[in-house]
């Protein structure tokens, strides 16, 4: 660009003023009026469904402040209730069934709750068996094999009436698996009832309301172990051998037995204490028994009897006491102690001497380890007794006896 144009853009070229680029503010005559009050609209309030004013079952009545839920009762699970009461029975009356053997052989069986289809990969145990191969297993460590029949499988079991064969239907058979197991949906569908124990050890297996075998934990399952015909066999001789005593007939018997057994084992407790500690199994190794069925058994100790009885006061007794203190003594030795170490730490206590006065009893006992200990106990007594309380001691009795003469 040459002369005349270049001095044109020079001139058209000019620098606008900050002020001018940005908004003005541009005054608002607006005038603020009240605002008119919206339509009064009235709405129909929807009918209350009738509600019962007894409360139905499970519920409570409301209240206004709330309370430490420690107040309140939590009935406790019906289930669980059972479970409880089915576990102290089966203690009490059947223990060998909560003792099995944990070891886990190729006749140890899972009582699984999550497989809908029980399994084993011994054709041996099957006592029946039809071609079926319409079931895919997925074993734990994630490989699948499906089963080739399906049966009946027949395991002695142990039960309260000793080993009793059991048949469960609809077991497959699958020649890979590394396991037996029954499943719980099954026992369920073929009419049996499983409970959990408290402690979690154990599920009690029922059939018809009675109790058939016990599932015990390990490692993590549930196994019930089958009984080979070895094992039988050497059960079997041991009944013979041991026959039982049937419980129907001395089970007020043993349950006394057993009250009078750890009344004497916790130093001759209260009945009642022993029987709360029986009904809630709190020390080691004692059996739980139902409080309710103790407290009906008939008890008494002798011991505790002849401890509790009073002395009889020797103011009806023929004779006369001296009517000043410490003017008559008795006096008499009791020993040799026969066991060694009972009353002393380096076990040379032999002998105790007892020094009673005879107007007040008051008594005065010494442990001694030999008979030559007696004159220096007695002479150390009387001097003290005349020094400090002035008294005049006329009288010493005893049964003259080597020690005191």
């Amino acid at each position: 660009m040459k002369g005349k144009g270049k001095r044109k853009a020079k001139a058209v070229r000019k620098e606008i003023p900050t002020e001018d680029c940005l908004p003005k503010t541009v005054p608002c005559k607006a005038v603020q009026t009240t605002q008119p009050p919206s339509p009064t609209v009235e709405l129909e309030q929807p009918a209350c469904p009738t509600v019962s004013v007894t409360p139905p079952p499970g519920t409570f009545d409301p209240i206004d402040t709330d309370e430490p839920m420690e107040q309140f009762d939590v009935p406790v699970n019906a289930g669980s209730s059972m479970a409880m009461m089915l576990e102290d029975t089966v203690r009490s009356l059947y223990p060998f069934l909560l003792n099995l053997d944990d070891a886990l052989t190729s006749d140890s069986w899972v009582l699984d709750s999550g497989c809908g289809f029980g399994l084993t990969s011994d054709a041996s145990k099957l006592v029946e068996h039809r071609p079926d191969n319409g079931y895919m297993f997925t074993i734990a460590e994630g490989s699948k094999h499906m089963n080739t029949h399906v049966g009946t499988v027949k395991l002695y079991l142990h039960s309260p009436k000793g080993i009793k064969p059991f048949l469960f239907e609809n077991i497959a058979l699958v020649p890979l698996a590394k396991s037996n197991i029954l499943s719980e949906f099954w026992l369920t569908k073929s009419g049996y009832q499983i409970l959990e124990s408290q402690s979690g050890d154990f599920k009690f297996v029922l059939y018809e309301g009675n109790l058939a075998f016990v599932a015990k934990a390990v490692n993590g399952a549930y196994y019930v172990q089958n009984k080979t015909i070895k094992e039988r066999q050497i059960l079997c001789n041991a009944a013979k051998a041991h026959p039982c005593v049937p419980l129907e007939n001395n089970g007020g018997e043993r349950l006394e037995k057993t009250l009078q057994e750890w009344h004497v084992k916790l130093g001759h407790l209260n009945k009642d204490i022993v029987i709360g500690m029986l009904s809630k199994r709190l020390v080691t190794e004692m059996p739980t028994l139902p409080a309710s069925g103790l407290r009906k058994v008939p008890f008494f100790c002798t011991t505790c009897a002849e401890l509790k009885k009073r002395r009889m006061s020797y103011r009806n007794k023929k004779g006369s006491r001296d009517t000043q203190p410490i003017s008559t003594i008795h006096m008499d030795t009791n020993g040799p102690i026969k066991t060694m170490g009972v009353y002393g730490s380096i076990g040379t206590i032999k002998y105790f001497l007892s020094i009673i006065d005879d107007n007040t009893s008051w008594r005065w006992t010494y442990v001694l380890r030999n008979k030559q200990e007696v004159y220096e106990k007695v002479e150390s007594l009387l001097l003290r007794l005349e020094r400090e309380g002035k008294f005049t001691i006329r009288r010493i009795r005893s049964d003259g006896g080597t020690a005191e003469s």
